[in-house]
């Protein structure tokens, strides 16, 4: 009867721990790129990964940190998501090495190329150019008050007027 006893112990023991451990990698495999708000001193806007607006607690000013070249996009004013690429306007920030009032991105995640432009004419001209989708540019902050709204960003089903 102790041998018994002993087995369905040791079963009941592996079903337990066969349990944690499927429900452990459903955890890890979630990915939460595009549901997280905010972390640490800062709030977030997912884009397409890995790229995101950033704003840090106490300043006006969304962020954009590129992957492709050193630096970041600053001032972020509008921004759009359409077909694997990221579409963006700024004010004052730094467009190919200079600071200029303000700017336009594309920014492809599918190529990793990120292109910036300190004339609407020639953005337009490389989006006509390139066959890329004009679309209409979101204010960030518009934005983000949709994202706070909803469980999860879903470029695809985004509605904002």
């Amino acid at each position: 009867m102790r041998y018994f006893s002993f087995i369905i112990l040791i079963l009941s023991f592996l079903v337990i721990i066969s349990c944690k451990g499927s429900k452990k990698k459903n955890l890890v495999s979630e990915d939460n790129f595009y549901t997280n708000k905010s972390f640490m001193d800062a709030v977030r806007i997912p884009l397409l990964k890995p790229y995101e607006l950033i704003k840090l607690n106490g300043s006006s000013e969304w962020v954009l940190s590129l992957v492709s070249i050193p630096g970041s996009i600053s001032n972020v004013k509008e921004v759009a998501v359409n077909d694997g690429k990221i579409l963006l306007h700024s004010g004052e920030t730094y467009c190919n090495n200079e600071l200029v009032a303000e700017a336009w991105f594309i920014i492809d995640s599918n190529k990793k190329t990120e292109r910036g432009f300190d004339n609407i004419q020639l953005f337009n001209n490389f989006l006509k150019d390139n066959k890329i989708m004009q679309t209409k540019l979101v204010e960030v902050e518009k934005l983000y008050s949709y994202f706070l709204g909803v469980k999860k960003m879903d470029w695809d089903s985004m509605n904002i007027k």
